[in-house]
């Protein structure tokens, strides 16, 4: 494992509280393929966190220029790779606004644990790689993020595509000028949050968003920005020599669409047969290809023997000319998107998150069609931060973040049961167990003498323990009046920990704990990395 040098200072306030989640739920095809269920785990071909055989001198089709490095050993690992001595651990993410949200980091920081541990059981380099899709265009998702503002509020912040992009990639599309003040709110809206900032982080993010230059290349030098010192590698899917190296991919698609389109029928009814409904539901006719005419990206299908893109028939031998002259105008969809990191890059194995488990539980049928070898899976690790301030609070309130997680809003109404008068609140119980015992009592001797009762003795427990509910309502209500400063600081922890009633890691903004404590949170996830040390080869 690498030395890491040496980081910038601590800014001078205590850091949040790092608490390991689970990642997905039983029940989920990703709980249960990280829970060894046959029915999900059959789905991959190598056990989820388990290294398949590697062939030996595997080199990436890239030049070393496509990569944007974050430390010196990560230069000398990729040199080395580059050379054919070693792999690449990959992630991903699309470039979403200000980083997006903290699972970003989250796969980051495992992706860098992950690779340390391969090269230190193998002896060979090992080199994380984040992937940034560019070539999504799902606008709606990655121009927006959300951060937890000085009044402890879900604040949104977003950027409009420019003219003409809103149908196209995210990537190469210019930000717009109102980005530098979206920026600025972000500084003012996220209040005491951001008090006392790291100056260099936010300098960097400052730097990186600037109006005119690329989504991509903005969430490239922010990312950059934020995991200086770590050994990893960023590369931009939109980046032209990447695009020209997938043209051979794409030709294969092109010329074998029907081996294409049954490989992922099979993922999709493998993943029905054992089960579960698949994540990736793509048209039954779509080559998993995107072509981007300038004026819109759109599926490739294959129907009837015809090509088409955004309901246009094209000729195979016009589309594989354009592929020929202008390979940056084809990109993958989600399921190809796997298939093309294995093919330009010594991929051994890849972090991922749950809903990521549960899509490639589809695509071995896809990676053995293009003959191409499908890596092994890794879950990324899964945190809640809480800020030392939330934790005072927790600890008042005699709560903890599991309860926070499972209850929700109910925290509050169990806070104010708890906090009812001892000796009302043992009347209520008193009461409620006296009708317990007294109906069924009186239930018991009706049915035996009077039977025809029964409804009645029914509908008279029904209206007494109405009568109990709506006294326990009224008592509550006065409970809720005395109790508003410690009902106020419970829905402050459920914004923190819970904001709209979501996972944290999905939901705030990476950016806002970064400019709090900048790098050396991430060097503390680090830290708190417990990916498993992988299994050697089936």
């Amino acid at each position: 494992m690498s030395a890491r040098p040496e980081a910038e200072p601590r800014p001078g306030r205590p850091f949040p509280r790092i608490v390991t989640r689970r990642l997905a739920a039983p029940g989920t095809l990703a709980g249960d393929a990280l829970a060894g269920v046959a029915a999900a785990a059959g789905l991959f071909p190598t056990p989820i966190g388990r290294l398949p055989a590697f062939p030996a001198g595997r080199q990436a089709t890239l030049p070393a220029d496509a990569f944007t490095t974050t430390s010196e050993v990560a230069n000398g690992r990729l040199a080395r790779i580059l050379a054919g001595e070693g792999v690449v651990v990959t992630t991903g993410q699309q470039p979403g606004l200000f980083l997006g949200p903290l699972y970003t980091l989250y796969k980051a920081v495992t992706a860098v644990r992950l690779a340390d541990e391969v090269e230190r059981r193998t002896g060979q380099p090992a080199l994380a790689v984040f992937w940034v899709a560019s070539d999504d265009h799902d606008w709606q998702e990655v121009a927006g993020c959300r951060i937890v503002d000085g009044e402890d509020a879900l604040v949104s912040l977003r950027v409009n595509p420019p003219a003409g992009w809103a149908d196209r990639s995210v990537g190469p599309a210019p930000l717009p000028p109102d980005v530098t003040a979206v920026l600025k709110r972000f500084e003012v809206d996220a209040g005491g949050a951001v008090a006392g900032a790291a100056p260099r982080w936010l300098g960097a993010l400052r730097d990186a968003y600037r109006p005119g230059r690329s989504f991509g290349d903005a969430f490239v030098r922010a990312l950059r920005s934020a995991l200086e010192g770590l050994d990893l590698a960023i590369l931009d899917s939109a980046h032209p020599v990447l695009r020209s190296a997938a043209a051979p991919l794409y030709r294969r698609v092109l010329e074998t669409p029907s081996t294409v389109i049954d490989a992922m029928g099979a993922g999709l009814r493998n993943v029905r047969e054992a089960g579960y409904e698949p994540i990736l539901t793509p048209p039954s006719d779509g080559l998993q290809l995107f072509f981007d005419d300038g004026a819109q990206r759109s599926h490739v299908v294959w129907s009837g023997g015809r090509f088409a893109a955004g309901g246009r028939t094209i000729a195979r031998d016009d589309l594989l000319r354009r592929l020929d002259v202008e390979p940056v105008a084809f990109t993958p969809a989600a399921a190809l998107r796997p298939v093309l990191e294995s093919c330009l890059l010594p991929v051994t194995a890849t972090v991922l998150g749950p809903g990521e488990i549960g899509y490639w539980a589809q695509l071995a049928p896809l990676f053995a069609s293009l003959d191409a070898r499908m890596p092994g899976l890794f879950p990324r690790d899964a945190w809640v931060l809480v800020e030392p301030r939330i934790d005072r609070l927790l600890e008042k309130l005699e709560l903890d973040v599991d309860t926070v997680e499972i209850e929700g809003k109910g925290i509050a109404d169990r806070w104010v049961a708890r906090s009812r008068p001892p000796r009302v609140r043992d009347g209520i119980v008193a009461l409620d167990e006296g009708l317990t015992a007294g109906f069924e009592q009186l239930s018991a001797a009706i049915s035996a003498e009077l039977p025809g009762l029964r409804s009645a003795a029914g509908k008279a427990e029904h209206r007494a323990r109405q009568a109990l509910g709506d006294l326990a309502h009224t008592i509550d209500a006065r409970v809720r009046g005395r109790e508003h400063i410690a009902l106020g600081q419970a829905a402050r922890i459920r914004a923190h920990l819970m904001p709209d009633g979501r996972p944290q890691e999905r939901t705030v903004a990476a950016a806002q704990f970064l400019a709090r404590h900048g790098g050396a949170l991430v060097r503390d996830l680090l830290a708190a990395s417990r990916v498993a040390g992988p299994e050697g080869p089936n």
